[in-house]
């Protein structure tokens, strides 16, 4: 089984957890996935997100990016 590369990560936050956003790349595929958090640990957040998030449109999470990290190409 191939594994999840990790290519980048947004979040979003409110009072009692954090949203974040991944984006990865798993056999070739790019995907993005979506889940709450505790933000607790960066790297533990992000394994979290990738191996129990909701799948998240690609092409919605590449916009979200765009708009929230301009300085970045996708």
């Amino acid at each position: 089984m191939s594994e999840f590369e990790v290519l980048d990560s947004i979040w979003f936050s409110s009072v009692n957890s954090y949203i974040g956003i991944v984006i990865g790349e798993i056999a070739g595929e790019r995907k993005a996935y979506i889940k709450s958090v505790k933000g607790r640990n960066l790297e533990d957040d992000i394994c979290d997100i990738a191996t129990w998030g909701a799948p998240f449109p690609l092409e919605a999470a590449y916009e979200l990016f765009k708009y929230l990290k301009p300085d970045q190409n996708q």
